[in-house]
């Protein structure tokens, strides 16, 4: 018997605050506990993400933000009294092995494109390219082969 293709999300959590000054924080740091990218221009910077395989579980909680402010602040201990401007939440397709799902499916017209995960934005214009292709021009890449859903499905049997 097949097993079906598990797709499930992964809930990140994140936090903004504002900076005293105007590009007070010029460069994307990352530790182990948090990343910390300034936006471009402003005083606004964004601390994520939690990671946390709980199915659709909405909100945030006060844990994962605690664990958000406390590598924000681990990391730069001088953001202790900044204004937090917002917390949000979101769901990020996941796969068993982590990589991408990507392809035609068995079904006509119906082609994958899921299961980035936190390589989502990263992977878009290069997905797009793939998928694209296949789809207007029947081209295979080598890639769509790697991240192909068969990988799986056991065979034999």
């Amino acid at each position: 018997e097949i097993e079906p293709i598990k797709v499930f999300p992964i809930k990140g959590q994140m936090l903004s605050f504002k900076t005293k000054a105007k590009n007070e924080i010029s460069k994307i740091l990352y530790s182990s506990r948090a990343y910390i990218i300034p936006r471009k221009d402003s005083n606004l910077v964004i601390v994520g993400a939690t990671q946390e395989n709980v199915f659709f579980k909405e909100g945030n909680t006060v844990s994962g933000i605690f664990l958000l402010l406390k590598g924000l602040l681990e990391t730069l201990p001088s953001t202790k009294d900044y204004e937090i401007t917002e917390t949000w939440y979101g769901f990020r397709p996941a796969t068993p092995d982590g990589l991408p799902i990507l392809g035609k499916s068995e079904i006509k017209n119906l082609y994958y494109a899921t299961g980035h995960y936190r390589n989502g934005i990263l992977l878009a214009p290069i997905t797009a390219k793939l998928i694209t292709q296949l789809i207007h021009k029947g081209e295979e890449s080598p890639y769509l082969k790697m991240f192909d859903f068969g990988r799986f499905y056991i065979k034999g049997g």
